[in-house]
This record gives C-alpha cells, sequence and structure tokens, in this order.
C-alpha cells in the first residue's frame, strides 16, 4: 500500500467535515455584513416611489431629486433605506412639502416602511387600504391635509402601529352614511400609545372596552367630531394614560371616574352633553397627582361644586365655565396653589364673599344676573 503523503485529505469523510465547516465560516461571515439588495426587491422599491412622485406634485422641488433613472433612490431627499436590508426603503418623509394630489394605492407596495410622514399637505381623497400591506408599520402621520372619506379598517393589520396621526382633516365629510366612522378594529391594536384623529368630521359612539383593547394608550385625542354616546367607564384600565381630549363632540351620560390613572396630566371633556351625578368623578381624580388641566366647560353639569376641587393641588387649569352648577365656591378652593387660568363664569354661583382666593380670572354669575 502506498503511503499517505502529509497535507493531502484522502479519506472522503475528513473533505465532506472540511467543507461542512467551510460553508459555516462563510454563512457566518455573511450573515453579519448588510445583506446585497435583489434586484426584484430595488425594483419594487424604486417603481413604488416612481408611482407615488407620479400622483403626488408640489411646489418646493421636495420631489425633484426623485429621478425616473436613478437607482440611488435611497439618497432621494425624505427617503431612508433600512441599514441592512439596503434597497429597502423604511422611511418616508415628506412634510410641508406643499404636495397636492392623492395618495396612490402603490404606497402598500413598500413593504418594509416603518414610518410614513406626510403631515400639513394638501393631500385630498381617501386613505388607501392598500396602507394594511405595511404590517411592519410604526408611525403614520396624516395631519392637516384635506383627506376625506372612511379610515380603512386594513390599518389594523398593521399590527406594531403604535402612533397614528391623522387629525385636521375632512374624514367623513360630504359621503355617504356609515362612512367615516372609526372601525371598530382600529381600537383593538396592542402597541398602540398615540391616537390623534381629532378636528374630522368622525361618528359612532367609542367602544365600551376601549381601556381593554388600547392597553398601552399614552394620547387620545379624538376633539372636534361628532361622537355621540357615553365615555366609556374602561378608560380607567388604560393606566399609561396621560391626555384624553374628547372635547367638542356629541357625548352625554355622568362623567367616569378616572381615579385608576396615575400618570394622567389633561382631560379635556368640555363642549359636550356630560353630567356631573354625584361629582364623584371629581372626587375620583384626587388620585391623578400628575393633573394640571381640567376642562368639563360647556356641557350640563348640575349641583354644588364639592369641597374636594381643592384637593387637585396641581391643578394649573380649570374650567367649569358654562355650565348649571349653583351655590357657593367651596372655601377649599384655595388650596390651588398652583391655579394660573381659573373658570367659573356662566353658572348659577352665589358670588365669592369671604375667600382669600382672588377670582379676578372669573365671572362668577347667580340667578339675579
Amino acid at each position: 500500500m502506498a503511503p499517505v503523503r502529509a497535507g493531502i485529505i484522502s479519506s472522503p469523510i475528513l473533505v465532506a467535515i472540511v467543507l461542512a465547516c467551510l460553508s459555516c465560516s462563510l454563512s457566518t461571515a455573511s450573515s453579519s455584513a448588510p445583506t446585497a439588495p435583489r434586484q426584484n426587491e430595488s425594483d419594487t422599491d424604486l417603481q413604488a416611489l416612481l408611482c407615488l412622485k407620479h400622483h403626488l406634485s408640489g411646489t418646493t422641488g421636495t420631489m425633484a431629486s426623485w429621478k425616473n433613472d436613478s437607482m440611488e433612490y435611497c439618497s432621494w431627499l425624505g427617503v431612508t433605506c433600512s441599514k441592512r436590508h439596503t434597497s429597502r426603503v423604511v422611511s418616508l418623509d415628506l412634510e410641508s412639502a406643499n404636495l397636492h394630489g392623492q395618495i396612490p394605492p402603490c404606497i402598500g407596495n413598500l413593504t418594509f416602511l416603518r414610518s410614513i410622514q406626510l403631515p400639513n399637505n394638501q393631500l385630498d381623497g381617501h386613505i388607501p387600504p392598500e396602507l394594511g400591506r405595511l404590517y411592519r408599520l410604526q408611525i403614520i402621520d396624516l395631519s392637516n391635509n384635506i383627506l376625506d372619506g372612511e379610515i380603512p379598517s386594513s390599518l389594523s393589520k398593521c399590527s406594531d402601529l403604535q402612533e397614528i396621526y391623522m387629525f385636521n382633516n375632512l374624514l367623513n365629510g360630504s359621503i355617504p352614511d356609515g362612512l367615516g366612522t372609526v372601525p371598530a378594529s382600529l381600537y383593538n391594536m396592542l402597541n398602540l400609545t398615540f391616537l390623534s384623529m381629532g378636528t374630522n368630521s368622525l361618528t359612532g359612539e367609542i367602544p365600551s372596552n376601549i381601556g381593554y383593547t388600547l392597553p398601552n394608550i399614552q394620547t387620545l385625542i379624538l376633539q372636534g367630531n361628532q361622537f355621540k354616546g357615553q365615555i366609556p367607564a374602561s378608560l380607567a384600565n388604560a393606566t399609561n394614560i396621560q391626555v384624553i381630549d374628547l372635547r367638542d363632540n356629541a357625548f352625554r351620560g355622568i362623567i367616569p371616574s378616572f381615579g385608576n390613572l396615575p400618570n394622567l396630566t389633561e382631560l379635556n371633556l368640555g363642549m359636550n352633553r356630560l353630567e356631573a351625578g354625584d361629582w364623584s368623578f371629581l372626587s375620583s381624580l384626587t388620585y391623578c397627582s400628575q393633573l394640571v388641566h381640567l376642562s368639563q366647560d360647556s356641557n350640563i353639569l348640575k349641583g354644588t361644586l364639592p369641597r374636594s376641587v381643592g384637593n387637585l393641588s396641581n391643578l394649573e387649569e380649570l374650567l367649569l365655565n358654562a355650565n348649571e352648577i349653583s351655590g357657593t365656591i367651596p372655601q377649599e378652593i384655595e388650596r390651588l396653589k398652583n391655579i394660573a387660568v381659573l373658570h367659573l363664569e356662566h353658572n348659577l354661583l352665589e358670588p365669592a364673599q369671604d375667600h382669600s382666593l382672588s377670582l379676578a380670572r372669573t365671572e362668577v354669575e347667580d340667578d339675579e344676573q
């Protein structure tokens, strides 16, 4: 038998082992490096961006760098690509670009998008349901446009959504009945922390279980719409919430207790048809130690203002004007040492007499006026 020379591997088993190790090392090296773009991926995002440019026009020149023959779209103004998947667009920021036109369905082809920022433009038409394809989406800002129609229920498929800004549009507008309501599925997004849809024409009722289906909500702004029904008591279970703004709607019924919300800083329920009941809601706010703004003006609050109002020690603004509150102003209101804005005018209150607190900023009315 001929001797085996040193340095030469003759065993098929050893050859297989060496090849396997070489394959593993190459795989490890490639996994730590950015993923090389596939041609079809690059083309998909490029064509989607060019489609956006075709449908949206502006006068600021924001899209001037968006060239039809350019593959360097990751350097285009307002476009950010992934550091790992280098050909995939993850952010689209065209804020205040004076854009006109309708958001085209092709935006749904940018499937790696995590952020869409299109506020402060002149975008009109409906919000495309194709946004529901963007399952990586975390932030969408379409505020301050002239969008109308319904909020697509497909948006609830974007389960990673954390912030939704759609305030100051024409959502619902002059469209058939049944459109413009907020889809129930949108109130069932576990990661949502910020929901702002104020100053539209949205209708319907807020689901009674919203405090359970949006457990991480921190800011809820639905002011300036046409919502009706009662304010859900379950909101008291959304213990991370900081701002509740339901002003200027058509809510009715007794204001629920919000005493379980330790982080609440602003509660704005003015300009509705709400009632005080036994005023227990006000007493419960004693436990909201961060509360600085309380607005309950222009409702139908009746009865005597309770002494517990003096326990809201951090209040800076208190608006209870334009109700039907009667009796005298409790002396405990003097405890509000941080108060900067106090409105009690246009009620049925008796004039303050012996209080050391200056009420110069108020216009207290009684039955004789």
